[in-house]
């Protein structure tokens, strides 16, 4: 049986493989702890985060209306949203 970490390695491996090595393909990478939620967007060509936001963000972390989880995860989404369509729209 394999543990936990060396499942982890493989799926890695096999969604990156899958999505990995174009520019115009970029990676959403969200992380969820037991308090927030991250999100990034990925460039795998140039190894470069172009935006990221999490509930720890400034504006974000003082607009939450509550604290539950499903609200803090819409917000994330929709900014991140907004930072990927400027950040693609200024290249």
């Amino acid at each position: 049986m394999r543990t936990v970490q060396k499942r982890f390695e493989i799926r890695t491996k096999r969604v990156r493989s899958k999505i990995s090595r174009t520019s115009i393909r970029l990676r959403l990478c969200v992380t969820k702890s037991n308090k927030h939620i991250y999100a990034q967007i990925i460039n795998d060509v140039e190894y470069k985060t172009l935006v990221s936001v999490s509930t720890r963000s400034e504006g974000i972390y003082s607009e939450k209306k509550s604290n539950c989880n499903k609200d803090k995860a819409f917000i994330v989404g929709e900014r991140i949203g907004e930072l990927a369509k400027k950040s693609v729209l200024t290249k």
